[in-house]
């Protein structure tokens, strides 16, 4: 057989390896994006960060990271281990030194300062060997402790660039939202800047406001369609499909603008301005992925979980607080004052250090006491370490009136509300965790909904 027969086999059979290893990770590349978590660190999968929506620089340093953390102590336990195997062999042969001189005491003084002088230089030579054992388990300790340091400042590093790239709470920021003078199709034949319309109006389409979003909007990417300036991650009705902004063929660049609006409609999710058709702010009222977003809050958390919230999560979804409540902010002088959640505005600092992002407003929400005060039904409050728990009516008392409620989106995702006794509940905005993995799952799963 001739070397360029040899040539065609070797170079036909990785041909088809490659071919079919593709094929296999194509076929189980929706396995792989699902469950992301389980694979990136695996290096058969770490190439494919890219097809699935990760930056395959930042995975592989966060997999970097992880591997040094957790294998390090397994590299150097070997090492120490044999380290206090040779430090309990020289006090052995130490302490059977010290035996030996004390049962030559009686023997004559010139042959006992002989062995005594001969032991002594023993003993101090191997007590600079012990030390010696110290200062190189220490030096090896400082390094991996360099390392680990270096690592970190590495991945603190790609993590703070990529927060400043998306603003005060990440991913987040990008707010789905309108210019306040857009106009939008009302009943009848009016239109309403979108800053003017207030929770209980009807659009155009019959479908009720039922709420009315208010968010600094000095980061927040905006475009322009026609007429309506909106931010570029919002989804347009284009073709008989969902598409973001920014992706529109009528899309132009927009400036940002100080503060920006949208609304929560019932029914499909739907407003109309100039002649387009834009999704509201939550975009769905699929329960299934309402609840698996409610189980990744709780998870968040800690361990409390509420059956009921997730069981009817359409009912317990608008959260937050009357506006009579008080919140605790930060005056100008640093001191804690306590604000009405009605006149609380963005940019005000809360409690807890952190800035109000947006002021929401729902109307005729379903209201329940806890503790003395009043919430929204499905209100996040925290308990303690173990977790956060929705306000239910099962649990806390006789169901209250309808109401209308404020809510807040606050970096952090918390904010303290005082009660009637002189203490406070940590409470959770409507942004409810701040981890933008979670929000990126959900977004996931509202676009492969909107594309059937």
């Amino acid at each position: 057989m001739s070397i360029g027969s040899v040539l065609v086999v070797l170079v036909t059979t990785l041909v088809a390896i490659l071919a079919g290893t593709y094929a296999y990770g194509v076929a189980h590349l929706q396995e792989i994006k699902t469950n992301w978590v389980q694979y990136r660190c695996n290096p058969v999968y770490m190439p494919l960060a890219g097809m699935v929506g990760s930056d395959i620089a930042t995975n592989f340093m966060n997999c970097t990271l992880q591997s040094v953390n957790t294998y390090a102590g397994f590299i150097m336990d070997p090492i120490y281990q044999n380290f206090n195997i040779l430090t309990g062999i020289l006090k052995t042969i130490l302490g059977s030194m010290d035996f030996m001189r004390s049962s030559m005491a009686g023997a004559s003084n010139g042959f006992l300062s002989i062995v005594q002088g001969t032991f002594g230089k023993l003993q101090n030579t191997f007590q600079e060997v012990i030390q010696l054992f110290g200062r190189v388990r220490s030096i090896m300790n400082r390094m991996m402790t360099s390392f680990a340091v270096l690592m970190n400042i590495v991945s603190t590093g790609l993590q703070t660039g990529q927060s400043v790239a998306n603003g005060p709470i990440g991913q987040a920021a990008e707010f789905f939202c309108f210019q306040g003078d857009t106009l939008v199709d009302m009943m009848g034949d009016a239109v309403e800047m979108i800053r003017k319309i207030q929770p209980g109006q009807y659009l155009r389409s019959g479908a009720l406001v039922k709420s009315v979003l208010v968010f600094d909007g000095a980061r927040t990417e905006m475009k322009r369609v026609g007429k309506v300036h909106v931010s570029g991650n919002h989804k347009v009705l284009h073709d008989g499909k969902w598409i973001r902004v920014e992706n529109h063929p009528d899309a132009a660049a927009s400036p940002s603008f100080k503060h920006i609006y949208c609304l929560n409609v019932e029914g499909e999710h739907r407003i109309d301005a100039e002649g387009y058709t834009f999704k509201d702010y939550e975009e769905t009222d699929n329960p299934a992925i309402l609840t698996k977003f409610f189980q990744q809050v709780e998870a968040h958390y800690g361990t409390l979980t509420s059956r009921q919230k997730l069981a009817d999560p359409l009912k317990y979804r608008y959260t937050g607080v009357r506006p009579s409540a008080f919140i605790v902010v930060r005056a100008s002088d640093g001191s804690e004052v306590a604000k009405v959640a009605g006149h609380v505005q963005i940019g005000d600092v809360l409690q807890n250090g952190k800035r109000v992002q947006a002021v929401i407003r729902h109307s005729r929400v379903r209201m329940s006491s806890f503790e003395g005060s009043t919430f929204a039904l499905g209100t996040w409050i925290e308990h303690c370490s173990r977790g956060v728990t929705p306000v239910l009516e099962e649990e806390c008392g006789s169901e209250d009136e309808h109401a209308d409620v404020v809510q807040f989106i606050v970096e952090g995702s918390k904010y303290e509300v005082l009660t009637p006794y002189g203490g406070w509940f940590t409470v959770l905005d409507d942004h409810e965790v701040p981890d933008d993995d979670i929000h990126d799952w959900r977004d996931e799963q509202i676009q492969k909904e909107q594309e059937t």
